[in-house]
């Protein structure tokens, strides 16, 4: 026994305002745990910053050809005993690699 009765419009606002308070717990947890982990203090430790020049030779064209038959034998799915190369050449580019990839992905 009821002492009063919830129409059927005041159950679903009962229920929309259990669900928006649910929804503000949420995205108040939320922001506490972001605030909490950002404002950690973070070790200052100094960087240190190299350069290096790598210096390839031209004279290793061994291990060139070895590299560039795998890669033809792994983008075919066959064995590099099955291909011979017989020339190649480099193709000068203003560009890097990374610049042409990222405009043929945007084509």
């Amino acid at each position: 026994m009821l002492l009063f009765e919830i129409s059927e419009m005041g159950q679903q606002a009962i229920t929309m305002a259990i669900v928006l308070s649910v929804i503000a717990i949420i995205w108040g947890t939320v922001v506490i745990l972001k605030n909490h982990f950002q404002n950690r203090a973070k070790p200052e430790t100094p960087i240190a910053v190299t350069e290096e020049t790598v210096q390839y030779s031209n004279n290793d064209e061994g291990e060139l050809l070895a590299v560039l038959t795998a890669a033809v034998a792994a983008s075919l799915g066959t064995s590099t005993y099955n291909l011979k190369i017989r020339s190649y050449r480099r193709i000068q580019s203003t560009s890097s690699v990374w610049n042409t990839a990222g405009r043929g992905e945007n084509i």
